[in-house]
């Protein structure tokens, strides 16, 4: 939603009403219950789609192309983070796994988590682990996602030069790649 300016209270850095090729910007919905309903549009025309929706954005590329701005993804039967947690000790003793690893805080770039623990399968004990990324997430690692939560929280930065800013819950994934 890039006509979105604010979310509790904070200017949203994505906003625009006009996207970079003069077309209204205009609110979508992209996925309802886990069903693709349309596509982000430029001016270049799709088989399916006639007509922009207003997601024209020129990054360092030059060109405008169909993009995010404002990015807000929400579960209709969110969890609270105690049952996020409890779910990913469940899970890590389903796989005879020692350890969990739970991150807590982000610094805004999704590939740089700065609070990240170890959570103990036998005690629930959590230690703090330093150093890692999270590596390139491939959009078939959506596939899992065993559960999000029922909270919100805001990460804004730059991608490819452009502006963005992303509103999203806590999600429990089955499998993501961390590197040192």
């Amino acid at each position: 939603d890039p006509t979105r300016t604010e979310f509790e209270g904070k200017p949203l850095l994505g906003a625009y009403a006009v996207d970079d090729q003069g077309v209204p910007a205009q609110r979508i919905t992209l996925v309802e219950k886990g069903v693709l309903k349309t596509l982000l549009m430029s001016r270049r025309p799709h088989k399916k789609i006639a007509h922009s929706n207003g997601h024209a954005r020129t990054g360092r590329q030059g060109t405008p192309r169909a993009y995010f701005s404002n990015l807000f993804v929400r579960a209709d039967d969110g969890k609270s983070f105690d049952e996020l947690k409890a779910e990913l000790l469940e899970l890590c003793k389903e796989q005879e796994l020692e350890h969990g690893l739970l991150i807590t805080k982000n610094s805004g770039s999704p590939k740089l988590p700065i609070m990240v623990y170890k959570i103990f399968v036998k005690d629930g004990k959590q230690e703090l682990v330093r150093g890692l990324t999270i590596d390139d997430i491939p959009v078939q690692t959506l596939k899992d996602i065993v559960a999000a939560g029922s909270d919100s929280f805001l990460s804004e930065g730059l991608l490819d030069g452009i502006a963005v800013s992303v509103v999203s819950t806590s999600v429990l994934f089955e499998e993501l790649e961390l590197k040192k």
